[in-house]
């Protein structure tokens, strides 16, 4: 799929190279959102991205049947867990709820 296409996906990332500072603070998860949409559309590494579905199905368990693309999913969940010292059962646990949820509205 091309950047092009990909971009349709996005709510956030507009093709800026920074995250625009006058979006800072107006969303909960903002920058989040933001950096997994631009992690989507930028990446051209097939392995990263194979790993990063394997990660995700591995420990959530399936897709998520959402009109959202499987590769940016994963993508927001591995964001979601980067630097977390939390367990990462609990935070497949709480992605849908805290993350993936106020993602899709």
């Amino acid at each position: 799929m091309g950047n092009e296409n990909k971009l349709g996906f996005c709510r956030y990332y507009k093709g800026e190279k920074q995250f625009p500072a006058e979006r800072l603070g107006k969303l909960q998860h903002g920058f989040l959102f933001w950096e997994a949409e631009y992690t989507y559309v930028n990446s051209t590494d097939i392995k990263f991205e194979q790993d990063v579905i394997n990660s995700y199905l591995s420990l959530v368990g399936a897709s998520t049947g959402l009109e959202i693309p499987l590769l940016l999913c994963a993508i927001l969940f591995a964001i979601y867990c980067k630097n977390s010292d939390l367990d990462p059962q609990y935070m497949a646990a709480t992605f849908e709820m805290n993350i993936l949820t106020p993602y899709i509205k």
